[in-house]
């Protein structure tokens, strides 16, 4: 059984972007698919680690509140599992609030030509590849985390409904926990990372499938996974150059690729950042 998590966000952005270099804009938009990596593998080596001890703080409070108490030893079978390693392959696609920010120039650009993909928030909510994905924003820091956490699982928990509650046993109401618990892990992160201004599309996974691929990335090789439909249109609104050499020759070079592949209507603008890759 699934039932949507309440979003840590009140008001959701209409557009959301997407840094890559030009090899992976070309990639993007020559297939119609967006690349969602392994968090495992992602810049913050605490990516997952955080969430769970987040949680952790969360569901001490919810151990302890009376009202929850028929769902105090699903709350913890779902935390055992956690801790054991036992969360589904979480794969997340990357995007920030702020389509000209220097440093996810700096940080996806880097010695590499920069560009910057924005999207209709709606429309990637219309491309997610199956009921274990969301798209969501990040929240920053320890004590918003454990608030967060505390708050979607009791919201979810309350959520199922009397008759469907009284008919699970002891290992789907644990499942149901877990599920739940697992959903909510990612929308967290350290506040050091704060200024990424993050939303992401998660897509979780309980096996490894023959849909996952792999690509190098300096001393590793990161499983990921696409999203969209191959060949078939993004949500795609806009396209910023970031900073380089000679951005007119490259938002040319954009514009004549987007043509090509059947999205000549949209707009390409050069970033206004003083920065030199």
């Amino acid at each position: 059984m699934v039932v949507t998590i309440t979003s840590v966000s009140e008001k959701a952005p209409k557009s959301i972007n997407h840094y890559t270099d030009l090899a992976g804009f070309i990639g993007i938009v020559g297939n119609g698919q967006l690349w969602a990596s392994n968090v495992a593998y992602l810049n913050d080596k605490e990516e997952l680690e955080h969430g769970i001890k987040c949680a952790e703080r969360a569901l001490t409070g919810l151990a302890n509140d009376r009202k929850m108490e028929i769902w105090k030893e699903p709350i913890k079978e779902a935390f055992k599992s956690v801790q054991e390693g036992l969360m589904p392959n979480t794969y997340a696609t990357c995007f920030c609030t702020k389509p000209d920010l220097l440093s996810q120039w700096r940080g996806y650009g880097g010695q590499k030509q920069g560009i910057g993909l924005t999207f209709d928030i709606e429309g990637l909510r219309g491309i997610l590849p199956s009921k274990k994905s969301y798209l969501s924003p990040v929240t920053y820091g320890f004590v918003t985390g454990k608030q967060g956490i505390l708050e979607g699982m009791r919201s979810h928990l309350n959520g199922v409904a009397a008759d469907i509650l009284s008919n699970l046993d002891d290992i789907d109401r644990a499942d149901e926990a877990f599920g739940a618990l697992c959903r909510l892990i990612p929308q967290f992160k350290h506040k050091g990372f704060e200024t990424e201004l993050e939303w992401r599309i998660v897509v979780q996974q309980d096996t490894i499938r023959d849909t996952v691929q792999y690509r190098a990335a300096g001393n590793v090789i990161v499983p990921y996974i696409t999203i969209g439909q191959k060949d078939a249109k993004l949500p795609l609104k806009a396209v910023k150059v970031g900073p380089g050499s000679d951005m007119e020759l490259t938002a040319k070079s954009v514009r004549q690729f987007l043509f090509a592949k059947g999205y000549g209507n949209i707009p390409v603008e050069t970033s206004r950042v003083p920065f030199r890759t």
